[in-house]
């Protein structure tokens, strides 16, 4: 009776999904197909990729279920007008074009009855899965039976009904579809039945381990490990907490950690939790996640990842102050025995903006020269295995590992120039300038720029105004700070020791200009003789810049009209000697390659 129901209303069911399919059997192996498939089931295909794979799948599946169970809805809504005459009893049933906020009491008997009757359809189906999956496609037609107070009611008989799926891989994605259909309808009225769902994840996940995974037979079969099968949860339980946390109040946050702590504390899904809540309610009770982090079971989310999520919030909203030196230092004692120099940057270049945030110079030099002993450990061993060639992979996987760590060292120059607009105080940072020798290359280029652009924009009034108007520098206050101007020197050093001969003519064009800017704010007032050692020693730096070179030659030459001035026009022995610094320039002339300027 059942098949024969299927073949008489089949036209009624098969928009359901996007397959014409005739038989019941065929159906319920469709839909089982494409929710194991959706899931990364291993089987004969193999973990990683294919897994991967399942999870775009399952998304593709789950929108084109959902597709279909628009079309439907949209289809029994507008396939009103004209007049339909039942032969029984000959009387005419009139329908009539709903209204867009339309409720039950709109919709008339007979489409009522038509309705009903798909769900009816739907509960003969003796697959599982096929039963679920067709009737939270179609979940928003109960609006044509059922009133919005029986959602809440229905989704959590859905839900109930998850629980007997026997894969909890395949549970878990079903309950995120589940998530996605009610939480689209129903919104927050959802909630009690998303933290119910939220516990039978961890309970299964609970019993998993419980039994060492002995009754997952891909894991026992070696197919999949332990870490990398707990990873393929991720997106479904990403999706389930992200809907948790949506405009959840901070009780409901604080609720939320009781039950992962009493239930399966995971570093996955403390990870997630972090990643979905807001930043207040996190940074408000940072001292107990920064103790949930130290208790976690690590599986395949190191603490690492949890600490930096932890940084992300406390930097977007600050913790106590009472508190703030308190929770870094515990913070740290955990982190600063992190081996792994990619892990400890990757925490590290968040951390650093908090403390520019709050804390004195003095802390960003301690955090700035622990960084730069991990990196060197780092190089250390790139070094060692540059020369044993039987480690050539584990040479290239270091060497890899070591330029991921490039912008991660960038990100953390980049949040010290934001934060620190004093260059006195940049450059009293001692570990400021060693931590941008370890950049290469682009990297190290780009940083010097950006460290040069900063000082010609804090020396004008509007910023690149270096590259609109030259006179403007008469304008710009000198420099005579013994320590800032060495520092500027070996920024620009460091800039133009990064010039070869693939460097572009405008870069050039560039870099010569803010190295001249820095050369111009040198003024020792009226202590020529040390202002000429600090050009003879910018000549040597900035030998293959011509611009900075024919700069350096006008500057002495004013440098000897300033002595003749100081003299009122009669020089005596010490500075008549001083005077003849002028075959400097002659020197230098000869070594110029622009004609013009020769």
């Amino acid at each position: 009776m059942q098949q024969n129901a299927w073949r008489q209303h089949g036209e009624h069911v098969s928009t359901v999904l996007p397959v014409n399919i005739c038989a019941d059997r065929g159906r319920a192996g469709l839909v089982r197909r494409l929710g194991v498939r959706a899931v990364g089931e291993e089987g004969e295909r193999g973990p990683g990729g294919n897994a991967r794979r399942g999870n775009v799948i399952f998304g593709e599946t789950v929108d084109g279920a959902c597709n279909s169970g628009r079309q439907r809805r949209q289809r029994k809504r507008q396939k009103k007008g004209g007049k339909k005459t039942d032969k029984d009893d000959e009387t005419e049933v009139t329908k009539t074009t709903l209204r867009e906020n339309f409720t039950y009491m709109d919709v008339n008997l007979y489409a009522k009855d038509t309705c009903l009757n798909w769900f009816y359809k739907i509960a003969c189906i003796r697959e599982l899965l096929p039963r679920l999956f067709i009737e939270l496609s179609l979940f928003k037609c109960w609006r044509f039976v059922r009133p919005a107070s029986d959602y809440p009611k229905i989704l959590k008989r859905l839900a109930r009904i998850i629980r007997g799926i026997g894969d909890p891989l395949v549970a878990a994605y079903a309950r995120a579809y589940w998530v996605h259909r009610g939480f689209e309808i129903c919104g927050d009225s959802m909630r009690p039945s998303l933290l119910e769902t939220f516990d039978d994840f961890l309970f299964v996940f609970n019993e998993i381990e419980k039994y060492k995974f002995q009754n997952i037979p891909a894991v026992v079969s070696k197919k999949i490990t332990e870490s990398d099968y707990i990873d393929l949860y991720s997106p479904a339980l990403d999706w389930i907490i992200q809907c948790i946390g949506y405009k959840a109040r901070e009780e409901e946050f604080f609720g939320l950690l009781q039950r992962y702590k009493d239930g399966w504390n995971n570093s996955i899904i403390l990870l997630h939790i972090l990643s979905q809540f807001e930043s207040s309610y996190i940074s408000k009770h940072c001292k107990t996640i920064s103790t949930l982090i130290k208790e976690s079971v690590v599986t395949t989310v190191e603490r690492s990842k949890l600490y930096k999520e932890l940084g992300r919030s406390i930097v977007k909203c600050a913790p106590p102050p009472n508190i703030r030196l308190e929770i870094l230092n515990e913070i740290w004692k955990v982190v600063s025995k992190i081996i792994v120099a990619k892990e400890y940057v990757e925490v590290a270049s968040v951390y650093i903006e908090y403390i520019l945030q709050h804390f004195t110079k003095s802390e960003i030099d301690i955090l700035l020269n622990d960084v730069i002993k991990h990196l060197k450990k780092d190089l250390g061993l790139v070094d060692l295995y540059i020369y044993i060639y039987i480690f050539i992979y584990m040479y290239i996987y270091l060497y890899i590992s070591f330029r991921e760590l490039q912008e991660e060292i960038y990100k953390i120059v980049c949040h010290i120039l934001h934060y620190v607009k004093d260059f006195k105080v940049l450059f009293e940072i001692n570990n400021f300038l060693p931590l941008i020798d370890m950049l290469e290359n682009t990297n190290k280029m780009n940083a010097c720029k950006m460290v040069l652009e900063c000082f010609v924009r804090s020396n004008y009034a509007k910023a690149n105004m270096y590259e609109e108007s030259k006179e403007n520098m008469k304008s710009s206050s000198g420099i005579s700070d013994a320590v800032l101007i060495h520092s500027l020197l070996e920024v620009s050093r460091m800039l133009h020791d990064s010039i070869d001969h693939l460097t572009l003519a405008d870069d050039r064009k560039q870099i010569s200009e803010m190295i001249i800017h820095v050369i111009d704010c040198i003024d020792y007032g009226v202590d020529l003789e040390r202002q000429l050692n600090e050009y003879v020693e910018c000549r040597s730096m900035f030998s293959n810049l011509d611009s900075v070179i024919y700069n350096l030659v006008t500057k002495v030459g004013d440098m000897a009209m300033k002595a003749y001035r100081f003299m009122q026009g009669k020089h005596d022995k010490k500075t008549s000697a001083f005077v003849k610094v002028m075959d400097m320039c002659l020197y230098s002339i000869f070594g110029l390659y622009q004609l013009f300027e020769h």
